[in-house]
């Protein structure tokens, strides 16, 4: 069974699809069933989506790796476990797990905050690292950019159809 998921004034509706008499528009989104019922493709995992989970990836290491530093000196089982740990969300994303929106708006809250701390603590620590104007803007770019990253991200979960259609909520 072929289903149109429609987007009206009052909200998502899905109507049953026949392939002979309408028309295909690219705003439409369409979802195969099998007989069975469940959903089994990946077709409405959009290319803003498989962006997201790419660019994350180096995101979840550089924040793996600022946070290990604050303990030990960076030490690679931590650096391997906080980037393991980082990636979770993702891999929930790409199995769509049922709570993998509020996981990785979770994810991309926490890291950016949690940098955030530790940027800071590192400033108030670093002695004369205060001083010199290049490493502060340099760091506070990264703040800038996790908090942005994060916020851009939120709204695209909160307002895009074929999450709406894909996770449940």
């Amino acid at each position: 069974m072929l289903l149109k998921v429609v987007d009206t004034e009052t909200g998502l509706r899905i109507v049953d699809f026949n392939r002979q008499s309408a028309e295909c528009s690219q705003r439409d989104l369409y979802l195969w069933i099998p007989a069975g019922g469940k959903d089994m493709t990946m077709g409405l995992v959009t290319p803003a989506l498989w962006i997201y989970c790419l660019c994350s990836i180096p995101l979840a290491g550089f924040y793996a790796a600022g946070l290990s530093g604050w303990f030990y000196d960076y030490p690679r089982p931590l650096l391997v476990t906080l980037f393991a740990l980082f990636l979770v969300p993702l891999g929930m994303l790409v199995f769509k797990a049922p709570h993998a929106v509020l996981a990785n708006v979770i994810w991309l809250w926490a890291g950016a905050t949690l940098l955030m701390i530790r940027i800071g603590h590192g400033l108030y620590m670093g002695g004369d690292i205060r001083s010199d104007p290049m490493i502060v803007t340099m760091l506070v770019g990264y703040i800038l950019v996790g908090y942005v990253w994060a916020m851009g991200w939120t709204i695209y979960f909160n307002k895009s159809l074929a999450i709406a259609t894909t996770f449940v909520r």
